[in-house]
């Protein structure tokens, strides 16, 4: 058999993640639409929560993850765009770009900026958070080539 394929993304290498790595319990409902994505191009990001929704936001941002042969690490941060915002991506290899955390209510549907990586098996997680809870969703994503 010949070795798995490789790519870069930030500073990690990544591979095609095992079919095992591709189930994730999520705690609520994201969506990437659409999904097969181009890298670099904009698709829009979904979130729904069927529990109660009291003292419950998500935030501005996803991370965007890849495989590195045993486990999903997040490469960038995708910046919805809200407001008078452009959709943006950060690459978490550049230790001064930061986050600005904001709370967005739920549901909600945003645009999103696709990395610039190579075609692939990805991962968006997400999360929800309150007082007393965080939860967690995951969205496989399969970026093509345009």
């Amino acid at each position: 058999m010949g070795e798995p394929s490789t790519t870069t993304s930030a500073s990690v290498a990544c591979s095609e993640p095992p079919p095992e790595a591709l189930v994730a319990e999520s705690e609520f409902d994201v969506e990437l639409s659409p999904n097969p994505v181009e890298a670099g191009s904009e698709a829009t990001l979904s979130v729904d929560y069927d529990g109660p929704l009291e003292g419950l936001n998500g935030g501005v941002g996803a991370s965007w993850e890849c495989w590195s042969g045993d486990r999903w690490v997040a490469t960038h941060i995708l910046v919805r765009a809200i407001e008078d915002w452009e959709p943006s991506v950060i690459d978490l290899s550049d230790p001064s770009e930061e986050v600005i955390d904001i709370g967005l209510l739920i549901p909600n549907s945003y645009q999103v900026l696709i990395p610039e990586v190579a075609p692939g098996t990805y991962r968006i997680a997400d999360g929800l958070y309150g007082f007393q809870m965080s939860l967690t969703a995951y969205e496989i994503v399969e970026v093509v080539s345009g």
